[in-house]
């Protein structure tokens, strides 16, 4: 599993960032560890990403933020990040969707799933 870890400034917490590569994978995390997911995002074409699948008694989201293209080309994908928050112990599938909000689900452009397991530690 591609990952990066980064320690926080709380004892024992990590950050486990994830992007497209991650797509489809099995996590491990513990109970108060956050997760960043990171997708390219399509946005002048109206495309956004949103989660479409997430335990809200098990994980949190903390942040969907949009990050702008460093290119001024027109049309250049953005990037959305989301930050989520293990809360409770629990095996559970977090599900992203990139799509044009005005369009049914099954007019997604692309997809991301991970499937999250928590410990108490």
């Amino acid at each position: 599993m591609k990952e990066a870890l980064q320690q926080t400034g709380e004892l024992g917490k990590q950050i486990r960032k994830l992007t497209k590569e991650n797509d489809g994978q099995q996590l491990s995390v513990s109970v108060g560890d956050k997760i960043t997911v990171t997708l390219l995002e399509h946005s002048t074409a109206g495309y956004r990403w949103s989660i479409t699948q997430l335990d809200t008694n098990v994980i949190s989201t903390l942040e969907d933020k949009y990050i702008r293209p460093k290119s001024k080309n027109f049309g250049a994908a953005g990037e959305r990040k989301f930050t989520l928050q293990a809360m409770n112990p629990a095996s559970t599938d977090v599900v992203l969707e990139e799509k044009r909000p005005w369009e049914a689900e099954e007019k997604a452009v692309s997809k991301f799933k991970i499937n999250v397991l928590i410990s108490s530690k």
